[in-house]
């Protein structure tokens, strides 16, 4: 599962794909024609094209991504 949230870690695009296919594969269409001040993401995807467009000094911020996950999980 694949998706991006808000600056309240609500999810805004969600993408479920197999479990083979890499988060960096899928970041480019997960974040198409989504406007933010800066962009976070966990480990997943970390990749050059993706370390491009991040913010590192807001990089510490990822656990509002990681905890949106658990709750997603949690949900399910």
């Amino acid at each position: 599962m694949h998706f991006a949230v808000d600056a309240h870690g609500v999810p805004v695009r969600i993408f479920i794909t197999k479990v083979t296919v890499a988060d960096c594969a899928q970041a480019e269409k997960l974040t198409e024609g989504i406007k933010a001040g800066a962009l976070l993401a966990d480990l997943g995807y970390d990749s050059d094209a993706i370390a491009e467009r991040a913010d590192e000094a807001l990089y510490k911020l990822r656990h509002f991504v990681e905890n949106a996950f658990v709750e997603l999980k949690y949900w399910c």
